[in-house]
């Protein structure tokens, strides 16, 4: 029974994955609606579809709270398209709790509610600037994006270390002798020499070597959101190709090597990068790691959960020079699947996916495209 179990809420865990991609994304959250009613016995059906709305609004209110902020300037701009049609947004609601104060003729309702997420990003792309100009006046992008995990640590003990301080004093002793009516004066010094030993422990940060690889689902993830928001993602093979014919030593491996023991890159790749786009009329560049953390056991489903960690930059180029412009991360994601190579696939298409929609979202609210 348990094998069959584990199956069951493998095949669901499979499926939802599967829908990460989907537009219509339904998201729950819970919310709160209360008001003071008229009735002077029971409370009306039309009070409590009232209080019901209000907390559906409340529900949508604390999912949109939870933006980060470029998000939320950009909610700004459809909230009343939104607010004034909570239904279409908003669609179910399940009761959770009711309670009804007759002396104080208050009635409250506590709701979970379901939420069009993908709808509600739908309104918000269709008013960004990116959304509005023609496929001409979109500037091309590249993505490089590299998933990696430790393949060794070197651990370094705690080391000891001294320094030793010297200091010398010099003391003057000055004599007085009277003689005929004459004071004579002489004198002489005394010097002593001290050492004072300190010592402090210190502990070297670990060495960390990583496997470095470019996983597809990633890549595909985080295209499609990129091309659903209105940008023009360009193959970086096409732009190293094109570079290297054009005398420009770009090559994506740099990233690779760079990746495999630090967790950025240096100045001479991001130059050499600026100048591969600069040479192929390409504006924005996105760059980025995925570190596959640590392994556990999810204690609710029984299934192997793995974590991630995501940090990634987009620069754009004017005359030549780079800047950045949108940034994410470190940020942790966590996902859950029936193997540990399931659980790892998961979270890094998730930890894309949030990333990719953070860094298009921070692009739009500054109307770059």
């Amino acid at each position: 029974m348990q094998i069959m179990n584990r199956s069951l809420i493998s095949l669901i865990l499979l499926s939802l994955v599967a829908s990460i991609g989907l537009q219509a994304q339904m998201v729950e959250e819970k919310g709160v609606g209360e008001l003071i009613f008229t009735g002077f016995f029971n409370i009306k059906t039309s009070d409590k579809q009232q209080a019901l709305d209000k907390a559906k609004l409340n529900a949508l209110q604390r999912y949109v709270g939870k933006f980060p902020s470029s998000k939320q300037s950009e909610y700004g701009k459809v909230r009343s398209i939104v607010e004034s049609n909570v239904g279409s947004y908003v669609p179910s609601a399940v009761v959770l709790d009711e309670e009804k104060d007759k002396k104080a003729k208050t009635y409250r309702v506590v709701v979970r509610a379901s939420i069009d997420a993908g709808r509600i990003d739908q309104e918000i792309q269709k008013v960004s600037a990116v959304s509005n100009v023609s496929r001409g006046e979109k500037s091309r992008i590249i993505l490089i994006f590299m998933a990696r995990e430790a393949s060794e640590t070197t651990t370094y003990g705690i080391e000891k270390q001294s320094q030793a301080n010297q200091s010398k004093e010099e003391i003057a002793i000055e004599e007085q002798s009277v003689a005929g009516g004459t004071v004579a004066y002489s004198g002489e010094s005394e010097s002593s020499q001290s050492t004072m030993e300190r010592s402090k422990n210190v502990k070297r940060s670990d060495k960390i070597n990583y496997r470095v690889y470019s996983a597809e689902g990633i890549n595909n993830t985080m295209s499609q959101i990129f091309t659903d928001a209105g940008y023009r993602v360009t193959g970086t093979a096409s732009v190293e190709k094109r570079s290297q014919l054009k005398g420009v030593d770009f090559a994506v491996q740099y990233y690779t090597d760079e990746f495999s023991s630090g967790n950025d890159i240096s100045s001479d790749t991001i130059f050499a990068t600026v100048e591969a786009c600069d040479v192929n009329r390409v504006k924005y560049f996105a760059y980025g790691s995925i570190t596959v953390g640590e392994q556990r056991t999810d204690p609710s489903s029984g299934l192997d959960e793995v974590s991630v960690f995501v940090n990634g930059k987009v620069y754009m180029i004017d005359d030549g020079f780079e800047e950045v412009v949108a940034s994410v991360g470190p940020v942790n994601y966590s996902a859950v699947g029936p193997s540990v190579m399931d659980a790892k696939a998961n979270a890094l298409k998730l930890a894309g996916k949030e990333a990719s929609e953070s860094l298009t979202s921070q692009l739009r609210a500054k109307n770059l495209y």
